[in-house]
């Protein structure tokens, strides 16, 4: 039973990779569809032009007949001799090939050389025999073909005796190349060489690009775990409507974001009361990866199980917390500079029970004397005495020091990686940067995964399939709850 186990297990894990690989593929071949269509108008042209100045027009001649073997008669059968029929059939293209042959051929035709290539064929267990040239002119396919039925039985005597030929099919003038290919076909076979082509790009793209799509790929890099997949939720256009932060307080939201959200919810409470922590930052690789989305997302998630939250847009640079919970700035983290003295000045209550709002009233360019000023240090553990938890959603890593500089105040860190986005060398990069702060690095989460992936695997709750699957059931893309989702 165990060895069937550990059977059934590595089989699973064979078709999980499979399932990877292939996943791999088409989401590149989706995000670079434009390969495809480029490869088919070059390769199209291409194979017609080459087509175009490389034809050299061909032309068959064939004619079939009978052998018989004996005296001339008036009939004759096509299994007259089973032995007889065999020995010619063997014997024949033997002949029609042999160096006697074809100079007896050239002799009778005056001719240097066979301008072409004689070949024939024998029906099996007969003695029916099919004579084909094939000549780039179409008078030396039949002069050869016709010269070569007439010298061959006084060839082939000496062999087989006295030759006689019955014609069933008779040899014809060549009209036309039988080599010919049509404009369509052309077209055809050009589409699919630039398919062929594309495919090749996909697959050495998806093998040299090296984004991160599992959490086995970071093991070699990191030993902190993964606590969630949260999944795409498409975005439709909508003339009507603006793009709109994704939240799980929204109607529209679709129930498997939801829970993933509130699976990393219940995760990080469980981690921060372990530490007896309370501020956590969320840092990412790249602008684009989910970050606001999830640092917003866990702030309303914990306020919702009336835990006593404050949210801070820690990304001076581009502040983008505000709209999506509707959030009025009077003052600002940008303000910490002004000789402020409360930081409860710089709180805004929210519309959410339980959940208040630290904000920029604008941009910042100098970021490094507001985040390495002594008035953070005093807001934040301002905070840990008055909120539960405290949410910072940090600047990308890769591009600015910023979220090095605010790791200096939080507790823990959540890593976000977008799914299949982002290589590995810039998420090790990254994390040997942030992980040199006082900060503990509590795990990462995948963002916008496909539906097949995640915690729920390929069971009951796949986001594929199922009741919650998207495309399919109550809550898949299709119902009409759905509008435009960004993700920041």
């Amino acid at each position: 039973m165990r060895d069937n186990t550990v059977l059934n297990q590595d089989q699973n894990d064979e078709n999980i990779v499979a399932f990877e690989v292939l996943n791999n593929f088409l989401r590149c071949a989706t995000r670079y569809w434009w390969i495809a269509v480029l490869c088919v108008a070059i390769v199209v042209p291409a194979v017609c032009g080459v087509y175009y100045f490389t034809f050299k027009p061909m032309y068959r001649c064939s004619a079939t007949f009978t052998l018989s073997a004996g005296e001339e008669s008036s009939s004759y059968s096509f299994y007259y001799s089973e032995s007889t029929a065999t020995q010619m059939a063997k014997t024949f293209p033997y002949i029609l090939g042999s160096r006697y042959f074809q100079s007896v051929m050239l002799d009778t035709m005056g001719r240097d050389s066979i301008n072409g290539e004689l070949s024939a064929s024998t029906l099996e267990n007969s003695n029916i025999v099919t004579i084909t040239m094939e000549s780039s002119d179409p008078d030396d396919a039949l002069a050869f073909l016709e010269a070569a039925i007439s010298i061959y039985p006084r060839v082939a005597r000496f062999v087989l005796g006295n030759i006689q030929f019955y014609m069933i099919e008779e040899a014809s003038y060549p009209t036309a190349p039988y080599n010919k290919v049509s404009v369509v076909d052309l077209v055809l076979y050009g589409a699919l060489a630039g398919m062929g082509v594309a495919c090749a790009i996909y697959l050495l793209i998806s093998l040299l690009r090296k984004k991160v799509t599992s959490s086995e790929q970071l093991k070699p890099y990191t030993n902190i775990n993964c606590l969630a997949y949260l999944p795409i939720v498409k975005s439709h256009a909508n003339s009507k409507h603006k793009t709109r932060t994704l939240l799980i307080n929204s109607k529209r939201t679709s129930k498997p974001y939801i829970e993933a959200v509130n699976t990393l919810t219940m995760r990080i409470i469980r981690n921060m009361e372990k530490a007896e922590a309370k501020v956590l930052l969320i840092a990412g690789t790249n602008e684009g990866e989910g970050k606001t989305t999830t640092s917003i997302n866990l702030a309303l998630s914990l306020a919702m199980q009336g835990k006593k939250t404050l949210l801070i847009d820690g990304d001076l640079r581009n502040p983008a917390c505000a709209e999506p919970i509707q959030a009025k700035i009077f003052r600002g983290l940008n303000d910490l500079g002004n000789n402020l003295n409360n930081p409860a000045d710089l709180v805004t209550q929210t519309s959410t029970e339980n959940l208040w709002f630290i904000g920029c009233t604008g941009s910042t360019k100098d970021t490094a004397t507001v985040l390495s000023g002594i008035g953070v240090k005093k807001m934040v553990d301002w905070a840990k005495e008055n909120y539960d938890y405290i949410i910072i959603d940090s600047p990308a890593c890769g591009s600015f020091q910023d979220a090095q500089l605010i790791s200096e105040f939080a507790d823990q860190i959540l890593y976000i990686i977008r799914y299949d986005d982002v290589s590995l060398n810039q998420v090790s990069g990254a994390l040997n940067i942030i992980d040199g702060g006082n900060a503990q690095l509590m795990g990462y989460a995948f963002s916008q995964c496909p539906e097949h992936f995640g915690d729920y695997g390929y069971g009951k709750y796949n986001y594929g399939y199922g009741r919650y699957g998207y495309g399919y059931g109550k809550y898949g893309y299709g119902s009409k709850g759905y509008s435009n989702y960004g993700y920041k």
